[in-house]
């Protein structure tokens, strides 16, 4: 009779538990844009930020979940977008899109948004910048699954938007004002200073269950 090794137990034990080979997502990407925003429906969005208070410093985290303000990494101003009767149909529009691209590129589960959304504005005449983060982190931050970005408003110099993957720097084009940009909450990227005039964004995060 065969005897059979530990080595062969332990592989077969492991397989049945977490299976080797299991397939993968062929479509799987960095990243993917859509231009689903008519031009009113961009000026209606702008006019989001006439009723909100004034800008913020931007903090990042450290220390858990903890905010901090840290110039070296991370300089702009932001403000909040809550969800509400007059704003409903952007956040309704957003989602859909993000569950195409989710459906398509990385199958998350995503039950929707867990947190308000941002404007974020980038000053060239302050240097403004993000350097190399992720969206994912400690405490809450760890429910994030998918990232997004809307073009609002383009600096006329500087403001780059990277990704690094791969071992690799990844510009991407100039993304146009209306651009609707989807990201892994995991992927590293960043805005380069601005060193002319002004970007103006809408970012934000779904998610809202744990990576299993």
């Amino acid at each position: 009779m065969e005897v059979l090794s530990d080595n062969h137990y332990m592989t077969t034990d492991v397989a049945a538990r977490f299976p080797i080979g299991a397939p993968y997502l062929t479509d799987w990407a960095t990243h993917c844009t859509y231009d689903i925003f008519g031009d009113d429906e961009i000026e209606a969005i702008k006019n989001f930020e006439l009723a909100l208070p004034d800008y913020e410093p931007a903090t990042v985290r450290k220390d858990g979940d903890k905010a901090a303000i840290d110039h070296a990494v991370r300089e702009c101003d932001v403000n909040w977008l809550r969800p509400n009767p007059g704003n409903r149909w952007f956040y309704e529009k957003v989602g859909h899109a993000a569950q195409e691209a989710n459906s398509f590129r990385w199958r998350c589960e995503l039950p929707g948004f867990n947190e308000p959304l941002q404007y974020t504005r980038y000053r060239g005449e302050d240097n403004h910048h993000y350097e190399w983060h992720m969206d994912m982190g400690a405490g809450r931050l760890s429910l994030r699954k998918i990232s997004f970005s809307l073009i609002l408003q383009n600096a006329e110099e500087g403001g780059d938007f990277e990704i690094f993957t791969q071992q690799q720097i990844l510009t991407l084009d100039k993304l146009t004002v209306g651009s609707l940009l989807f990201f892994p909450s995991y992927i590293m990227h960043r805005v380069t200073p601005i060193i002319r005039g002004e970007r103006i964004s809408i970012v934000g995060w779904l998610g809202g269950l744990p990576y299993k």
